[in-house]
């Protein structure tokens, strides 16, 4: 039966529609078909960004949430999945700068890069800092 084109009666029949198939739920066998009917098919929306508004109401629908306990074992899973060369950080740590850069305060050669700053007339200053004594100044200075 098609819906009706009038508003009252559209209304009584989407109600009787809806309350029609309320606590049914499909068995596993007509799960699975209409599973195997759906491969291959491309998504509607698939390489459609998302809207900034939509964007942000998806921020604030997760916000203030509390996130699902965790158990001991599942916290030891992931440390171990982010050991060696698959932690983000592998081979990226800070090293020296230069061999023979000195801190002009304590003469140390422990000098290190400590980061990237951009000036406000757009130029990237390298940083650096004296692991020593805390001096921290752009780094072609410490030679």
């Amino acid at each position: 039966m098609s819906a009706p084109r009038d508003p009252i009666k559209y209304a009584a029949w989407l109600e009787k529609q809806r309350t029609s198939h309320m606590n049914k739920h499909p068995n596993q066998s007509t799960l699975d078909k209409m599973s195997e009917s759906h491969k291959g098919l491309t998504p509607w929306n698939k390489g459609i960004p998302s809207s900034d508004s939509t964007k942000q109401k998806q921020s604030n629908s997760l916000k203030n949430k509390p996130k699902p306990p965790r158990s001991k074992e599942h916290c030891e899973n992931i440390s171990k999945s982010k050991m060696g060369d698959k932690n983000p950080m592998y081979g990226k740590h800070i090293e020296h700068i230069s061999e023979d850069m000195k801190c002009p305060l304590c003469q140390s050669r422990d000098v290190k890069k400590n980061g990237t700053r951009k000036l406000v007339d757009g130029t990237i200053v390298e940083l650096a800092q004296c692991n020593k004594c805390g001096y921290r100044t752009k780094a072609k200075r410490f030679k």
